[in-house]
């Protein structure tokens, strides 16, 4: 019983860890782009697999936003325990936030790639 237990309180650390990351600045951002995209996966009527594309998508990015924070909060609480330099601790953030960013730039290519034709389709009955 204890093993169920245990098993079920990680569901609940995790979920408090998406509360967590959802309150940060960035995520904030990433959240409200995903729900434009979305919105326009709707609006548009994207197919089963641009669906599966686009949320695999969102999730890797938010994904890699939590795992960036993660390290982010590691690296200043060595820094702050440590009395490191910031030129010590910094590469590992910058690293991680440079992941991040590779991730939501290839995300935003995949996503023109998948919406822009149909927004041209659209424009094109529009003009017509």
């Amino acid at each position: 019983m204890e093993t169920v237990r245990k098993f079920l309180m990680g569901f609940v650390y995790a979920w408090h860890g998406i509360k967590r990351a959802l309150s940060q600045r960035n995520m904030k951002f990433h959240a409200f782009v995903a729900a434009m995209v979305v919105l326009f996966g709707f609006f548009l009527q994207i197919s089963f697999v641009e669906w599966v594309v686009v949320i695999v998508l969102i999730a890797l990015v938010f994904a890699a936003e939590m795992f960036n924070t993660a390290i982010e909060n590691e690296a200043n609480t060595m820094r702050d325990k440590l009395g490191a330099p910031y030129s010590l601790m910094g590469a590992p953030k910058d690293l991680a936030a440079g992941a991040v960013l590779v991730l939501a730039i290839a995300a935003a290519i995949i996503g023109l790639a998948i919406f822009l034709p149909k927004l041209w389709v659209l424009f094109q009955e529009i003009t017509m």
